[in-house]
């Protein structure tokens, strides 16, 4: 029993020590070892997961969905009601203008009106502005949305004032003489639309 164990210590473990392969071998066992407890894990839960991935999906939906409509920015598009009755004496475009002797740019719309002639906003919004100008007679500016202003030009005189909220068809104020910038027409109103400031056919969006 003495010589085994002597042969032993002598020769096979020397010999186990030496010899890599044992050693890849060792390595290789130790390595599933510690790895079997977390793989088993792993497959024990997904199996007997009480979410089953569709259902999963769907409780995560709505929370995205509201992320998605939080992003989405509405399009405002302007419904204008007349402000006026008459019809359209200038469109929106170039024109020559008798009294300057040359082409010009008509950023409005003209439409006819007799003095006194009751002006109504063509749309809601809130009064921004109430001036008096040289060439416009009285100006009454609203804004009707971000980025969306109306201007109603021409006018005599002016029933509102810089704060106030209207809404469609309310009255702003009466029609004046034929301003000084369009002399050459009879009486009217001239309305302007502007789209992050700058001028748009109001024709486009004018009711009948």
């Amino acid at each position: 029993m003495r010589q085994a164990a002597t042969r032993i210590t002598g020769v096979v473990i020397p010999w186990l020590l030496g010899n890599w392969r044992v050693h890849v071998l060792a390595l290789a066992v130790l390595v599933v070892l510690v790895a079997a407890p977390a793989v088993w894990r792993a497959a024990f839960v997904s199996r007997h997961s009480t979410a089953p991935p569709a259902q999963e999906a769907a409780a995560t939906a709505p929370a995205e969905e509201r992320e998605d409509k939080r992003d989405q920015t509405v399009e405002f598009t302007p419904a204008l009601a007349r402000p006026v009755t008459g019809p359209v004496l200038r469109g929106f475009g170039p024109y020559y203008s008798p009294t300057y002797r040359d082409y010009r740019w008509h950023g409005g719309l003209d439409l006819a009106a007799a003095p006194g002639d009751a002006v109504r906003a063509a749309a809601p919004g809130k009064v921004t502005a109430v001036e008096r100008d040289p060439f416009w007679g009285v100006v009454v500016r609203c804004t009707i949305a971000p980025d969306w202003t109306l201007e109603y030009r021409g006018l005599g005189t002016a029933g509102v004032g810089p704060g106030q909220e209207v809404g469609a068809g309310a009255l702003l104020g009466t029609v004046g003489p034929a301003p000084p910038a369009e002399a050459e027409l009879s009486p009217h109103l001239h309305l302007v639309l502007l789209h992050n400031g700058a001028p748009v056919d109001p024709r486009s969006y004018l009711g009948p």
